[in-house]
């Protein structure tokens, strides 16, 4: 578009390419409307009180929680369970300063059914701890079904003060859906009231939910967190491999020399090892085929341009175009490779021999965790 028109709503620049960013509006409702014309975001806000995700660049965000941190305020920090690395935010507790945190461990909804949960929240609690984030309470909901969430509003209350309330986290953790669901705490009326406007002292809009006369509950955008795969996919991508039900985890007896390929995103070649269990830990609607290693190559081109490969991106269309991480798997009775943004990869039990190939795209960081 030659011409910038801005969203009347929230001031942002109205462009019509990208679904998650400021300012989207369909094609069509721009070329019909352009007089007092909302961003799809505004519009769903304003008609059905309902918010969608939306995304800042990484300097933005960083700004807006330096100002963040120069209030006297409380945070709500939220954070994908599943997807536990790839939502936590690079120096998290610079910004955080001596205001008290409330840590929100989203998505408990789609954790395989054997999960043991108190043992999830022990961990994520230690890693945090590791990072000098000390939060008051740790507390798992989900904001699809709703779990959870009238525990969260007492927590926010009991620890508010009187003051403001500062949702934050990465893209895709569920911010927006938990917002919703924090919407039907409130009457028609209240919900009425509900705004989008400037944040002091940036160009940066954030949404306004009113907590009495003079205090908000502020939703703020989310940032991509770099070293995921979520970076690297369109959108339509994207919402195939974030997980929407209850994840059916998946096992296959490997044999050194086979492949799994990973829908058309990724691909595991298990090198070196005896016949090994490997559970793909996984959104179920990513698909999963064997290949022999040697093969795994004219495998994925062909079963790419033959749609055979599920979910498959346009940015990757030959295999030469992953980059290679060689994993040493360590001796260990339950072994865990996590791939940020994309799911894990669970070896049952491994002698130390094992060595794996992952094939991921340039940039998408992988550990191994043990235990």
């Amino acid at each position: 578009m030659s011409e910038k028109l801005r969203c009347y709503g929230c001031g942002s620049i109205l462009q019509v390419e990208d679904v998650t960013a400021p300012g989207y509006i369909q094609k069509d409702v721009l070329e019909s409307d352009r007089e007092s014309i909302l961003c799809q975001r505004c519009f769903k806000m304003k008609n059905y009180g309902l918010l969608s995700e939306v995304t800042m660049k990484n300097e933005d965000f960083l700004e807006l929680l330096d100002k963040i941190s120069k209030e006297n305020c409380l945070i709500v920090y939220v954070i994908d369970i599943f997807n536990f690395h790839a939502s936590l935010i690079k120096n998290f507790d610079k910004n955080i300063r001596n205001n008290p945190v409330i840590v929100v461990l989203n998505k408990i909804d789609i954790l395989p059914r054997y999960t043991n949960l108190k043992k999830q929240i022990n961990y994520i609690g230690d890693m945090l701890w590791e990072r000098n984030i000390f939060p008051i309470s740790l507390i798992p909901i989900s904001s699809k079904t709703g779990e959870n969430i009238d525990k969260l509003m007492e927590t926010i209350y009991e620890n508010r003060n009187d003051k403001n309330v500062y949702i934050v986290g990465m893209a895709n953790v569920g911010k927006s859906t938990l917002i919703n669901q924090l919407l039907k705490v409130y009457s028609n009326e209240t919900t009425h009231f509900v705004t989008t406007s400037q944040f002091p002292g940036t160009t940066l809009k954030t949404i306004e939910i009113p907590l009495d006369e003079t205090t908000f509950i502020y939703d703020t955008p989310g940032v991509i967190n770099e070293r995921s795969i979520w970076q690297h996919l369109e959108y339509s991508v994207l919402k195939k491999i974030l997980p929407k039900r209850q994840i059916r985890p998946r096992t296959y007896q490997l044999n050194s020399g086979q492949t799994i390929l990973i829908g058309g995103l990724a691909a595991l070649d298990y090198k070196e090892g005896p016949r090994s269990s490997f559970t793909f830990v996984l959104s179920n609607e990513v698909e999963l085929n064997r290949v022999k290693s040697e093969n795994k190559e004219a495998s994925f081109n062909s079963m790419y341009e033959n749609n055979q490969l599920k979910p498959k991106s346009k940015r990757f269309k030959e295999f030469k175009e992953f980059e290679l991480k060689e994993l040493e798997i360590p001796a260990a009775n339950r072994v865990e490779i996590i791939i940020y943004g994309l799911g894990n990869i669970k070896i049952n039990y491994s002698d130390g021999s094992q060595k794996v190939n992952l094939y991921l795209p340039k940039g998408v960081k992988a550990i191994i965790r043990q235990g």
